[in-house]
């Protein structure tokens, strides 16, 4: 699993990079891709804005990090994400902190369910 971070001062773009960059890209492979980007749109109104049409493998699920149950989802991804899976995660430090009650101990497998 490989992973990267694009960090720099707030209203650098590094969302709307990783977007473009990233998630796009996975997308037109036929990825299941996974954020809590708030204000991303329904791969629908994505494909209709850019033109072009996703494999129909490519899925996007959209989990907001900013209520109790999504928060909750997002601690422990790793125990409920597909394998192979894009993960995008913005924001990343206010979910993986000691202060917001991440503990390995709390951790137990979760199956992804549509």
């Amino acid at each position: 699993m490989a992973t990267s971070f694009r960090y720099g001062h707030g209203g650098s773009y590094k969302s709307a990079c990783a977007v473009w960059f990233d998630l796009l890209p996975a997308l037109r492979e036929g990825r299941i891709c996974i954020t809590n980007i708030h204000g991303m749109q329904p791969l629908e109104v994505i494909e209709q804005r850019l033109g072009e049409k996703f494999p129909d493998s490519a899925r996007l699920i959209r989990i907001s990090s900013r209520n109790p149950e999504g928060f909750e989802l997002w601690k422990y991804f790793f125990c409920w994400a597909p394998i192979g899976a894009f993960i995008l995660i913005d924001e990343c430090q206010q979910i993986y902190s000691t202060n917001a009650g991440f503990k390995m101990a709390n951790i137990h497998k979760r199956p992804f369910t549509d």
